[in-house]
């Protein structure tokens, strides 16, 4: 893993409306990507994960703020320099039955984005998708089929090659392994790893499964409500976790322990994650968190740094150091 880093995001915010209302999709989100770096992001449903990671590969515009990739702003590129940078950056969605081009090959759909690119001749394309293919543990025979004749677990696979087909240096992975098997899911984040380590890639991967997220990722990021409200290294916030949001999903983990001693009870969140279109005041947790004080009604807290390289956004927690 390097230092140097490649993707680096400063207090973007994204908003959509909805009638008369305006929804806070993200706010004020900061965060680094080094080169070669799996930042994991986690959080639940209409948390503004998935937001975020289209607006991090500029697939959406941020209302405020930037995005650079290797220096870049893509924010204020210019749409030449802009589908330039898209060769380095690329997403895989969850659904692949729904992103794939049911009606043409799966040789035909790795190739689109060699085509649209204008990358290599006919004859050049064939054979990088029959590499790309084996890469990520399918056949160049898998290449005439139809995508309807794959399982689900091959799909994704052919998503992935698709992703790399143009060489790119980072993947946002948005909850690819939500429809697959367990042991599908194993293979696919073997898979992950493998080519950030041979291929010197980094991922913004975006899950629920905090099992998965916890295993590749080198720098684990938790939002709520459209905010990052704690980031840390990996072993940092397993160990010790700061926020009690950070906490209570965590302590919401089924796990099956190897003795009846061992076993802990399951705790579960309590209530919904508020409306985006009434945000509680002060603190997004506050209406959840069991340590709540007068402050968090009221007063937003800011993302400090409660460790090393270490960051949280919790009066409790500034209060306490």
């Amino acid at each position: 893993m390097s230092d140097r880093p490649f993707l680096q995001i400063q207090q973007i915010s994204k908003s959509f409306a909805l009638g008369k209302a305006r929804i806070d999709a993200v706010r004020a989100v900061s965060m680094t990507i080094a080169e070669g770096e799996t930042f994991g992001l986690v959080g639940e449903s209409g948390s503004g994960k998935s937001t975020l990671g289209r607006l991090a590969i500029g697939l959406m515009k941020p209302d405020a703020g930037s995005v650079r990739a290797s220096g870049v702003d893509l924010v204020t590129a210019s749409p030449a320099k802009l589908r330039e940078m898209r060769k380095s950056l690329q997403i895989v969605f969850q659904d692949a039955q729904s992103a794939l081009n049911g009606r043409v090959s799966v040789a035909s759909n790795i190739m689109e984005p060699l085509v649209i690119h204008n990358q290599g001749t006919p004859s050049e394309r064939l054979r990088r998708i029959g590499g790309l293919l084996e890469r990520v543990g399918l056949t160049a025979a898998h290449g005439p089929a139809m995508p309807d004749e794959l399982s689900g677990g091959q799909l994704q696979r052919v998503m992935i090659a698709r992703a790399l087909a143009l060489g790119p240096k980072l993947l946002v992975c948005d909850e690819i392994l939500s429809a697959l098997d367990l042991s599908v899911q194993a293979q696919v984040l073997s898979l992950l790893e493998d080519l950030r380590l041979t291929e010197h890639l980094a991922y913004l991967f975006i899950s629920h499964n905090l099992s998965a997220v916890s295993y590749l990722s080198q720098v684990i990021g938790v939002m709520y409500l459209g905010e990052l409200v704690e980031w840390a290294p990996t072993k940092s916030l397993l160990e010790k976790p700061g926020h009690p949001y950070t906490k209570a999903l965590f302590d919401s983990i089924l796990d099956v322990p190897e003795s009846k001693a061992a076993r802990k009870p399951l705790t579960i969140l309590p209530g919904d994650i508020p409306s985006v279109i009434d945000r509680p005041k002060g603190c997004p947790f506050h209406t959840r968190c069991p340590l709540t004080m007068d402050i968090c009604r009221t007063v937003p807290p800011q993302l400090v740094q409660v460790g090393e390289h270490h960051h949280a956004a919790c009066h409790a927690i500034h209060a306490a150091g």
